[in-house]
């Protein structure tokens, strides 16, 4: 049965201080902890995971078992690819998220994650009525503050992800990567992922320390010109467009331009796949995924069967016509707050959005 390095050798921490073996896992009792439960020392701390994963796959793997199960990779895969097993107790594929501030309220994401989204609850706390993902509502930004457990970790990755939020806004991750830069940590073995929505501005401190690494940039999209600023709500395309020509002309490493398959966006899944070529990116490449799982009537199973005949479309998630509705009702409520309107923005369901 499938084994998997993150239970063993990965570290997760949110915003909320929770540690889980992966961002990829789904909510679920065995695959969170609080982080001063966690035991540093010894060879897992999700048990329950990893004796469920010795006869088949854990609930909270959905992301990976469905990714295998029709034969593409999965971030389990890659990391059974790529790097080490850890010894017992020390951890190697890292992902810090060690703030929630971040830009923008992109329409699948949750005020955990997005201190923007918090600002919005906060003005329009009617938005979150009916929907799990919005139910966890901090009073202000989330921040946790580095400690040496953590530190010392981070001198034996392999794997060091910083998502966030927005990464290229929470100050501790210039503070970790200057750390490692300045304690003569040998830097190329490391690979260092960010995850961005590329409506931030680097500067040469930035470039030179991104390009001290075996660093990847994925640029979060979901969306080609208005429709990126449809389901990214404060995000700019144009400012988006220029975050990526500094990075064409100073970065080194390798581009993603990365997208969620999701219902506002699966019409232009030809158009997201094809940005590297339109902005002329030579280490550029892009993922399209189906990995949404919640808030789940976003998925794809909000696009009904009339329309993905006439777009050729197909997707894992079959229709569902009552997430449909929730999707439309909650689109609306967004609507109200930033003056947008779902079907002008997405004319692909007008005249489809009753069937």
């Amino acid at each position: 049965m499938p084994h998997c390095k993150f239970i063993y050798s990965g570290l997760t921490v949110d915003p909320n201080m929770e540690i889980r073996p992966c961002c990829h896992v789904q909510s679920n009792k065995d695959s969170y902890i609080k982080y001063n439960q966690f035991d540093f020392s010894v060879e897992t701390n999700f048990p329950e995971m990893a004796e469920s994963m010795k006869t088949g796959w854990h609930p909270a793997c959905t992301e990976c078992s469905n990714l295998e199960a029709i034969g593409d990779e999965s971030p389990r895969t890659k990391a059974e690819e790529n790097y080490n097993d850890a010894p017992a107790g020390e951890y190697n594929l890292i992902d810090l998220k060690t703030s929630n501030t971040c830009n923008l309220t992109c329409v699948m994401c949750s005020p955990g994650f997005s201190s923007a989204w918090v600002q919005l609850l906060k003005k329009n706390p009617d938005i979150a009525n009916n929907y799990s993902h919005l139910h966890f509502q901090p009073d202000e930004i989330l921040h946790w503050d580095l400690d040496e457990k953590i530190l010392d970790c981070i001198q034996n990755a392999e794997l060091l992800k910083f998502t966030g939020g927005e990464p290229f806004l929470i100050k501790d991750v210039k503070k970790i990567c200057k750390r490692l830069v300045d304690n003569n940590v040998d830097t190329s073995t490391i690979k260092l992922i960010f995850n961005t929505n590329g409506n931030v501005t680097l500067n040469n401190e930035w470039y030179d320390i991104l390009n001290s690494f075996d660093t990847e940039i994925h640029v979060s999209v979901d969306g080609v010109d208005r429709r990126y600023e449809y389901v990214r709500p404060g995000g700019s395309w144009s400012y988006l467009e220029s975050f990526i020509g500094g990075l064409a002309e100073n970065f080194y490493g390798n581009i993603t331009i990365a997208a969620i398959s999701q219902a506002l966006n699966y019409i232009q899944t030809d158009l997201l796949i094809d940005l590297p070529n339109r902005w002329k990116l030579k280490n550029g490449q892009s993922s399209v995924e189906e990995i949404l799982y919640n808030p789940y009537f976003l998925n794809n199973s909000s696009v009904n069967p009339q329309l993905r005949e006439k777009y050729g479309f197909t997707s894992l998630h079959d229709w569902n016509p009552d997430n449909f509705e929730k999707m439309k009702t909650y689109l609306e409520k967004l609507d109200q707050v930033h003056n947008t309107d779902f079907i002008t923005e997405c004319p692909e369901f007008e005249g489809y959005n009753n069937v």
